[in-house]
């Protein structure tokens, strides 16, 4: 057979130099080898500068992966230590709402309303950036999962928001997989919320179901269906522009500016970085109008 190979020649001077041989082979009609014809190329160049480009690639990885943790282990202090003084704000502000509502006039009022509904949102904000910053953490166990389960339990704690919107969440059986049960429960919690709240239909829709693994899918994602699954989270809502399927993922990443859809722009990465985390994969599909549907393809092993 044709033959490519890489090894080591001694030079006339003792010194091994790297060379990149190939062969190929010379048949006749009747298929039968009569000769080779080859070349032998010293790549000692090529091969030291690969191997020094690929070690700054390595230095700079892991110093960026040092940033990354220094950044989000302070983002966790900055974010504790915040709690406490939002939640006194939050605090004497109900309680002004509560005993001083009848003694303000209209603008005072709104000013009021305004520094509750703000402290909130940063209460959220400070919620979504202390979980980011947990996802890095290394000594976390896998067990198998029952996913039917978590949705059952995100479906009893959602049980309010989804009566007020007059809400339907259908879930079809699920697998179970070897999973960070929490970090499951943050996974889909997130993308049934999202679902419901960018929704403007007066019947909203969530469905959850698994997908058979199409031969697609495989080939993108280098997956099998003998070890992967494909969860699909889709909705009925308000949806997006295709151009936004990659960037929603980005942190802070908000394509709606309407005040009736508030949010920190934290969640979907938060769900792009579980997915990570399990060796899985994240992406969604959308259409303006029409909803969303966002793709989960993750192990069934760990």
């Amino acid at each position: 057979q044709d033959f490519s190979i890489e090894h080591c020649f001694r030079r006339h001077d003792g010194i091994y130099r790297w060379h990149l041989t190939q062969g190929v082979a010379q048949r006749d009609d009747a298929g039968a080898i009569g000769m080779w014809i080859g070349t032998s190329t010293d790549t000692e160049e090529q091969k030291r500068f690969t191997e020094a480009l690929e070690q700054r690639v390595a230095d700079r990885t892991h110093s960026l992966e040092r940033s990354n943790l220094d950044l989000l282990q302070f983002a966790y202090v900055a974010s504790h230590d915040m709690k406490e003084p939002l939640r006194k704000v939050q605090a004497f502000g109900n309680r002004l709402q509560t005993s001083a509502a009848s003694k303000l006039d209209a603008r005072e009022k709104d000013q009021l309303d305004r520094m509750i509904s703000a402290s909130s949102r940063m209460q959220s904000l400070i919620q979504d950036v202390l979980a980011l910053s947990t996802l890095s953490e290394q000594n976390l166990s896998f067990e198998e999962t029952d996913l039917n389960r978590v949705l059952s339990r995100i479906a009893d704690d959602m049980e309010d928001i989804i009566r007020e919107k007059r809400a339907t969440l259908r879930v079809k059986p699920l697998p179970s997989l070897a999973a960070i049960p929490g970090q499951m429960h943050q996974l889909f919690q997130n993308l049934v919320s999202n679902a419901l709240k960018f929704n403007d239909k007066p019947e909203p829709m969530v469905y959850v179901r698994a997908l058979p693994l199409m031969l697609e899918v495989e080939k993108n994602f280098g997956v099998s269906v003998k070890t992967h699954v494909h969860l699909v989270v889709e909705d009925n809502g308000i949806g997006f522009a295709r151009e936004y399927e990659t960037q929603i993922f980005q942190l802070f990443k908000r394509l709606h500016g309407r005040t009736d859809y508030e949010g920190t722009g934290i969640g979907l990465a938060i769900c792009k970085k579980i997915a990570e985390n399990h060796l899985g994969h994240l992406y969604a599909e959308s259409k303006v109008g029409e909803g969303t549907a966002f793709h989960l393809i993750l192990p069934l092993k760990q």
